[in-house]
């Protein structure tokens, strides 16, 4: 299931719903305050040089 991203207009809360596609644009309720909240685009994670492509380049012996 899709992770969806939320805010809401009536308090400073933003949070995350896993929901299925099919209810993607039906409005979620604010944990906070109980208001109806809009979904927003998440932030992309930043990408990071570090895991599997630098794996190779931290071998013993590579170059």
């Amino acid at each position: 299931m899709p992770l969806y991203a939320f805010t809401c207009d009536d308090c400073p809360s933003t949070f995350e719903e896993l929901r299925r596609m099919a209810l993607a644009d039906v409005p979620a309720w604010c944990p906070a305050c109980g208001a109806v909240a809009r979904r927003i685009m998440a932030p992309i994670a930043p990408r990071t040089t570090s895991g599997l492509a630098g794996a190779a380049t931290d071998a013993p012996g590579s170059t």
